[in-house]
């Protein structure tokens, strides 16, 4: 973005903070987290004992938000990050890994107005968390997935219609960059931190309605531009893709629901066409029973590539590169099409989870990973000629404290299909999360 567009959207959001706060009493509400992870890492990007991506490391992540209320329908909220890594084993090949606190950055700043000039629109531009908003998480959830779970934000202009209780109409233009040229950095030292693979651009239209009785269905229509990322990855030429989808959550009852989406893409791939799928359906089940049991079941399907077609038939994840299904095959991807570019994937998903005590909870997960298409060419990792990608365990305990702080161990271990090279070996993926939140 040239300098002179920087500025004015800079001199937009003053001008509309000062309309905002005009004859306005002010109420402040601070908040402070902090989050200590240690982190064990075997073989998650490689599938390979001679590995050059084992490590064991500890991250820390501050984050200082305030909010500024003028009234109950004005306010301004802003959040400064910071997240700092701490390694005690990484490989030869990685000594550029070090302790090294830097870089705090501004997460969140954003200003907010509910019910505009007493219309039923609702406001919000600048950066800001989208996470939990749309699609149910499997199109917009991170702007940045290349700082891992350091930061989530857009920086967006958000307006929502809202004209009776069974209708929000939005629309969203997303402005997400490489690296943040935006807004100030305070005390990077060794260059700028990748936030994104491209410059991206998009544009949400999004309508949620509940006509019908225990029915919540969402359709959405999501324009969206990548730049050419020079390497030979999934976004290694310049897009323009076009997604319209749809997502429905049913409840039968109180005990069972349905959850299912499907979306379909167009548009172009450098000189190529563009023709992508993806979808899930998941059924939860509650029981009323001791331990009150979760279980959650159902697939996952995202297209695939065929190379030998002039159409790159591969899903594109958009704004949803996180580790929503899993922490360890999140990284997994990282030499395939890219870290958390999920596509050409068909998952079987079960998941249960028991309240142990009111304040202790145990989550067990098993996934059965599949290939819709054949492996890609790749010269950082061998690939077979199958479709098993393998089978993924996990395990995490919960355990809250109190209000503000709480814990969780977890664990995943992919024992790898005839879709890697038959030396693959084993992957491990572990954390420990202690967090504090006031």
């Amino acid at each position: 973005m040239k300098f002179y567009q920087k500025i004015s959207l800079f001199l937009l959001f003053i001008f509309l903070a000062v309309c905002a706060i005009a004859q306005a009493e002010v109420k402040f509400t601070p908040g402070v987290d902090l989050r200590i992870r240690h982190e064990f890492w075997k073989n998650i990007t490689d599938v390979e004992n001679q590995s050059k991506d084992n490590r064991n490391y500890f991250r820390t992540r501050y984050r200082f938000s305030g909010d500024l209320q003028f009234s109950d329908s004005v306010d301004i909220y802003t959040r400064l990050t910071d997240e700092f890594k701490d390694y005690t084993y990484y490989p030869n090949s990685q000594k550029g890994l070090k302790f090294d606190i830097n870089e705090t950055v501004i997460d969140n700043l954003y200003l907010g107005v509910k019910n505009f000039a007493g219309l039923p629109v609702n406001m919000r531009f600048g950066r800001q968390d989208l996470l939990g908003q749309y699609t149910d998480g499997f199109l917009i959830a991170d702007g940045t997935p290349l700082d891992g779970s350091r930061t989530m934000y857009f920086n967006a202009a958000q307006l929502s219609f809202h004209p009776n209780e069974t209708n929000i109409v939005d629309f969203v233009y997303i402005n997400d960059p490489k690296d943040d040229s935006f807004l100030p950095i305070i005390n990077r030292m060794d260059g700028n931190q990748a936030l994104n693979q491209t410059d991206e651009i998009g544009y949400l239209l999004d309508w949620k309605n509940s006509f019908w009785k225990n029915s919540s269905f969402e359709t959405y229509y999501i324009y969206k531009t990548e730049d050419d990322d020079g390497g030979k990855l999934a976004q290694a030429q310049n897009s323009n893709i076009h997604t319209l989808g749809v997502f429905n959550r049913y409840e039968f009852d109180k005990s069972l629901a349905l959850r299912t989406q499907f979306a379909y893409q167009t548009g172009s791939y450098g000189d190529y066409e563009r023709q992508g799928w993806g979808g899930y359906v998941f059924a939860d089940k509650t029981f009323d029973m001791q331990f009150s049991p979760k279980l959650c079941a159902g697939v996952i399907l995202l297209s695939g590539d065929d190379p030998n077609t002039n159409t790159n038939e591969g899903w594109d994840p958009l704004f949803s590169r996180y580790p929503w299904m899993s922490e360890l095959y999140n990284q997994s991807y990282n030499n395939e099409t890219g870290t958390a570019y999920w596509t050409n994937l068909r998952m079987y998903r079960t998941q249960l989870q028991l309240a142990l005590t009111k304040k202790a909870k145990l989550t067990a997960m098993y996934n059965y990973l599949q290939a819709m298409d054949n492996p890609p060419a790749s010269a950082t990792i061998a690939f077979g000629s199958g479709k098993n990608r393998g089978h993924l365990p996990g395990l995490r305990l919960d355990y809250a404290f109190n209000k503000n702080v709480s814990a969780y161990v977890m664990g995943e271990y992919l024992i790898p299909g005839n879709y890697y090279d038959k030396a693959s070996d084993p992957s491990l993926f572990t954390r420990v999360e202690l967090l504090f939140k006031f």
